[in-house]
């Protein structure tokens, strides 16, 4: 037990954890610690088919107009998510309609029909959101740095959506086979946070939210370990010519997983460099060069592994010279005490408005139980952020972009491989 959040075991042997809070509002989620780096590729993107399909129909609600309006009659906000460690179901409303949110919830994870008949309609359906993603480079470019940073065809190096060839192929036996591989209640959490009572929920939860699958194989496709010694070619560059107006490269490298000691630092050292509008490659990439709209930079973790990266909006033109003057923030990047301060202050007041946001505490918990040895406190994040020292964000830096150390590029637009403008090369 906590003194700002509960945690309780239903019969089903799933996990609750409940965050009371002083709102008018309650966000209901359950996450299951499974996404695209746990899929044998020849079933790729099934993690999100899944996460998909489950909305075509439940046990109470057959078709998903029903869902759709049940959802919309209490006037939710609502969605999924897949990552490549976690698939997210989650329902924020007023709190007096706790019990139709977690009815929600429990039909959609709990009791989908999974109906055969609308498995080719769905595949339309994400083919054409694979195309949405290729018709918009800034979308794009994330996942194409990701490939290039892990490599192609490791568990973290895939997109999550998948391809065209194994989404085509998809069939209901996988969809219904994956999920009683990786949706069992030792594998999954609920979380409900807001202005609600942790006895109430565990009261409802027992009632309608029901029993996940009981697992019928442990067997996890998550071989990262076969990976874990890739290291991306020094500089390595994967550049994409796309007649497009503006070129949006993606420039980073690895860096160190989810539960590192360092990610304090680490988050400080970003928002210094490109965290936010008074950062140094906002104010000189953008304020004073004017050579892109959007430039920013931050850190992903994983698991196994994780990176920092720094993304901008460039004109073709303009694109080499962006990354040269990159280059030299990043590689001269020894932070002052007085940036050091203001990265904090930023970072402190950044919590402080989110730990007022049920459906953030939502998430935090369920990534903390989920992914970390513990449920951190508001007071320990910000006691973390506090200790951070002058010379351990410096020597970060050193570590990350010290000596000239290369970065891997992404880009994708109309440059050659060197970031030079070039005219169409696409045929008539």
């Amino acid at each position: 037990m906590s003194s700002w959040y509960s945690s309780f075991v239903l019969d089903s042997g799933l996990n609750v954890l409940v965050a009371p809070l002083a709102v008018p509002s309650v966000t209901v989620a359950l996450v299951v610690k499974t996404g695209s780096k746990n899929e044998d590729p020849a079933e790729a993107g099934v993690s999100h088919f899944l996460e998909h399909f489950v909305f075509k129909g439940t046990k109470k609600f057959p078709s998903s107009k029903e869902v759709m309006r049940a959802m919309d009659s209490i006037g939710a906000e609502h969605n999924a998510s897949t990552s490549k460690e976690a698939t997210t179901y989650w329902v924020k409303t007023a709190s007096g309609n706790l019990g139709k949110a977690m009815e929600m919830i429990g039909e959609l994870v709990c009791r989908p029909l999974l109906p055969g008949n609308l498995l080719d309609q769905e595949k339309g359906t994400i083919l054409q959101e694979m195309a949405m993603i290729e018709d918009h480079p800034m979308n794009k470019i994330g996942d194409t740095f990701e490939t290039l940073i892990f490599g192609e065809g490791t568990p973290l190096g895939r997109d999550i959506i998948g391809t065209k060839e194994t989404i085509s192929k998809m069939k209901l036996r996988q969809l219904a086979d994956y999920r009683l591989r990786r949706y069992g209640p030792e594998n999954s959490v609920l979380v409900v946070a807001g202005g609600v009572k942790a006895e109430e929920v565990v009261r409802l939860a027992e009632k309608i939210i029901g029993k996940l699958p009981e697992a019928t194989s442990n067997k996890n496709y998550n071989n990262y370990n076969d990976y874990k010694n890739y290291s991306p070619p020094a500089g390595g560059r994967q550049v994409e010519f796309r007649q497009t107006d503006q070129v949006h490269l993606e420039m980073g490298k690895k860096a160190f997983k989810r539960e590192d000691p360092r990610r304090y630092a680490l988050s400080l050292l970003m928002t210094v460099l490109g965290g936010n509008a008074s950062s140094r490659l906002f104010q000189i990439v953008r304020e004073k060069l004017g050579l892109a709209y959007y430039v920013h930079s931050g850190s992903t973790r994983y698991e196994e592994d994780g990176y920092v990266a720094i993304g901008a909006g460039v004109a073709p033109e303009k694109a080499a010279r962006a990354e040269l003057e990159i280059l030299k923030i990043v590689r001269g990047l020894k932070v002052t005490a007085s940036e050091l301060s203001e990265a904090k202050g930023y970072a402190l007041g950044h919590l402080a408005l989110a730990w007022e946001e049920s459906h953030f505490i939502a998430g935090h918990l369920a990534d903390n139980f989920l992914f970390e040895k513990s449920i951190r406190t508001r007071q320990e994040i910000e006691n973390n952020l506090k200790k951070v020292s002058l010379p351990q964000v410096n020597s970060l830096s050193e570590w990350l972009f010290g000596n000239n150390q290369p970065l891997s590029l992404a880009a994708i637009g109309p440059v050659d491989r060197n970031l030079k403008a070039q005219k169409s090369k696409l045929k008539a």
